[in-house]
Formats: C-alpha cells, sequence, structure tokens
C-alpha cells in the first residue's frame, strides 16, 4: 500500500534527489509517494500550474517518478489521484499531461486512470544547431539578454506569450546565454525568443514579435540565438522546435534548417477534469 503526501522543507531530503534539478524551479506542486509496509520515499511526482486556452488554470504534470522496485504496484496513480485532490481544493479544474505520441505506456497509464486524450497539438522537429545558417543582422535592430529586461519589459513578454501559449514565468526557466530579446535602438523590446535547455537538447519554446508577424524582428532573434548557442554550445547540440497549428515562426527555423530537419514525434495531451469542493 502506498500514501501521498506533499513535499515540504520536512521531508523533502527523502525525495529531492529524484527530481531534475530543472524541474524545481517551475515546480508548483511536488507530491511523494511513501511504502506504507517500509516507511521509505519511493516515488515523486511534479506539476506545474499553468494557463490554458480558456483563461482558465490547470496543473501540468511534469515528472513521474517511481523507483523500480515499486513500479506496476500503484504508487504512479496513488500520487496522481492525490494531485487531483490537490488541484479541486485548489479550485483548479483540469490536471493535464503533455507526452510523446509514440510513449504508448505512458498512454496507457494515464487513460488508465480516467485521463481522455485530447487532439495532438504539436509536432517536434530535430535539427542541429550547426543545421542553421546564419542570417544577415539587420542595422535598426538590437538585442537584450533576459537578465538585462526590466521587471515590467519581462511581464509584458511573458503575458505575449500567454496570448499564445503557456509560458513559464520564472526567468530561470529559461537558457539565459541563448534566450533574448530584439529591440530596438532606443532599447524599446519588440519580440522574444523563449529557449529551454535540457539534458536532450535546446528547446524552442516561443519566438514572437509584439507587431505580428514581424519578419524583421524575426529574423533578428534567429541570427541572435545563432550566436549565442555557438558561444556556449556544441555544434552538434540538438535543437528542438514545436511547430503547432500557426508556426509562420518556428516555419522560419525549419526553412534555415532546410532538410536537416527531421519530424521526430507528436505531442498528445492527456486531461482529466476535477471535481472543484464547493
Amino acid at each position: 500500500m502506498f500514501v501521498a503526501t506533499l513535499i515540504n522543507d520536512t521531508n523533502s531530503r527523502f525525495f529531492m534527489p529524484a527530481v531534475r534539478p530543472e524541474l524545481v524551479a517551475v515546480a508548483d506542486v511536488l507530491v511523494g509517494a511513501v511504502d506504507q509496509e517500509t516507511d521509505t520515499a519511493c516515488g515523486v511526482l511534479v506539476a506545474e500550474a499553468v494557463k490554458e486556452e480558456d483563461g482558465k488554470t490547470a496543473l501540468a504534470i511534469r515528472q513521474i517518478y517511481v523507483e523500480e522496485s515499486h513500479r506496476r504496484q500503484g504508487a504512479g496513480s496513488c500520487m496522481v489521484r492525490f494531485l487531483q485532490d490537490v488541484a479541486a481544493e485548489s479550485g483548479v479544474s483540469a490536471v493535464i499531461c503533455t507526452i510523446s505520441g509514440n510513449d504508448r505506456r505512458m498512454g496507457k497509464f494515464l487513460k488508465k486512470i480516467g485521463f481522455y486524450a485530447e487532439t495532438s497539438v504539436s509536432s517536434v522537429y530535430q535539427f542541429k544547431l550547426s543545421d542553421l545558417e546564419l542570417q544577415p543582422g539587420k542595422q535598426s535592430l538590437m538585442r537584450k539578454h533576459f537578465p538585462e529586461l526590466k521587471d515590467d519589459e519581462w511581464k509584458r513578454l511573458i503575458t505575449e506569450a500567454n496570448k499564445r501559449t503557456y509560458a513559464f514565468e520564472e526567468r530561470s526557466y529559461y537558457d539565459q546565454q541563448v534566450s533574448s530579446a530584439a529591440c530596438d535602438k532606443s532599447g524599446n523590446v519588440l519580440g522574444a525568443l523563449l529557449v529551454s535547455d535540457w539534458e536532450d537538447g535546446l528547446f524552442i519554446e516561443d519566438m514572437f514579435s509584439y507587431d505580428g508577424k514581424n519578419r524583421t524582428v524575426c529574423d533578428e532573434l534567429i541570427r541572435g540565438f545563432c550566436e549565442n548557442a555557438a558561444e556556449s554550445h556544441d555544434p552538434d547540440s540538438m535543437v528542438n522546435l514545436w511547430v503547432g497549428e500557426e508556426s509562420e515562426e518556428a516555419d522560419l527555423f525549419l526553412e534555415l534548417a532546410k532538410m536537416s530537419a527531421e519530424e521526430s514525434d507528436e505531442i498528445v495531451t492527456y486531461t482529466c477534469e476535477t471535481v472543484i469542493n464547493a
């Protein structure tokens, strides 16, 4: 039998070694599983609060880990059900989990505990950093690294990103060297490129200009990405690009990568509504 509990300062030393460091900064809810027979920690679930297209907040599962000796015994489902209770008590209407379409094991697990698969939201393209062809810069534009952004500039950037998809609000989630914002000569921000750095490569989270589909701004952001990434990453580093239905900016990356970009997989979101307590 297993029992789930919230991970806090008191018990974190038993669970945190199993959590990937890059997830700690964005975690809003950390759940641990305990084997009641041995009174030992055996699993961890990491969830983050995200804003969906309808404006409602959902808890997105970012990691589920169960020690090998305790797998397929109910520890994972125990943590997910506990998370659903936390969501309901907090007034959150749904728990979601976005996974690779080829991850049949995880998909089967989620369906078994009451989740349903939504329409595929995007595809993932992969290419090497060296596949991108650097484009000429525009003399009229400059760039800012994330640490240089003022609080009001950062708030507007995240607000704009949230109009298109959900965005992580913690700057520490993004690669501070590679992510950048384009601005005019007066320093006014015109758009941004959001990039995260994971074990399996760089992920282009979003790229946009405040002025709609501004090709000049997007070209400058891509140029900045190429220059910055070349300084801090190996040329063979993989770049992962999520391409959804509205992907004009993303297509610019694919245009530069040409035939080197390969579609690796579909992304599917599983959802389970919660019963909100009155």
